[in-house]
């Protein structure tokens, strides 16, 4: 189910809306994923986000729209099914993966993650596209980056952390991609930067520090199973 999620449908997802969409519409759309993350989680394991982690990610979104918004284009519907998609798909792993704690460590998890979805990608693949390319050693290089570091590396990381926090305030962490991006933009490639951008830049900032915030009192949530308690402890400390 993760694998199927998280791998199988969110990148084809994700690449189909970067494809069909301008960057700024389909990074403004990606922005949503902080209150899907909270709507799911409230249903699935009763993690309640409160009215300030709510504002925050609304506060969070509008800054990413002033980051990236700067030549909308025109609306296809494909690349909008694409993006709300990858958004819903993404938001149910992340509830899933803190509701169903693996008796195994969070590498071996992510890695049969990334097994199973490239199994069930691979003859698609084949029949869309057919049979890939020669690759030389530049391109072996881009993959082993973006399979070992970009996907891999920062799953491992990302789950973790997930498992620590609220599904709610680390989903808000996700808004920072933009931000960086931006600034890679600026830094790489030389891409204009002006006050707009610098307004969206504080208001995703400041909505992801404050949707840290934690309420008082207990923390809602399912009660764990036995097995959920005897394997929490050895997930976090791995």
């Amino acid at each position: 189910m993760l694998g199927t999620c998280n791998v199988a449908l969110f990148f084809p997802l994700i690449f189909l809306a970067a494809y069909r969409l301008p960057g700024g519409r389909a990074a403004t759309l990606q922005a949503t994923s902080p209150l899907a993350v909270m709507g799911i989680a409230w249903l699935v394991i009763g993690e309640r986000a409160s009215a300030v982690r709510v504002g925050a990610a609304v506060v969070g979104m509008a800054g990413v729209a002033l980051l990236v918004l700067r030549n909308p284009g025109g609306i296809d519907a494909l690349g909008l099914v694409g993006a709300f998609g990858s958004v819903l798909v993404s938001a149910v792993v992340f509830v899933l993966i803190k509701r169903w704690q693996a008796p195994v460590d969070m590498l071996t998890l992510v890695s049969w993650q990334l097994v199973v979805g490239g199994m069930l990608l691979l003859p698609v693949g084949l029949v869309v596209e057919g049979t890939p390319p020669a690759l030389d050693l530049r391109a072996i290089l881009g993959f082993l980056w973006i399979g070992g570091v970009a996907t891999g590396l920062a799953y491992v990381c990302w789950f973790r952390g997930l498992r620590l926090m609220s599904a709610g305030s680390a989903s808000l962490i996700g808004l920072v991609n933009p931000v960086m991006g931006t600034l890679l933009g600026v830094v790489v490639v030389h891409e204009t930067f002006g006050v707009v951008q610098a307004l969206g830049m504080v208001l995703v900032l400041a909505g992801v520090i404050a949707g840290q915030h934690r309420a008082r009192g207990p923390a809602v949530g399912p009660t764990p199973t036995p097995s959920t308690a005897a394997t929490s402890p050895a997930t976090c400390a791995a």
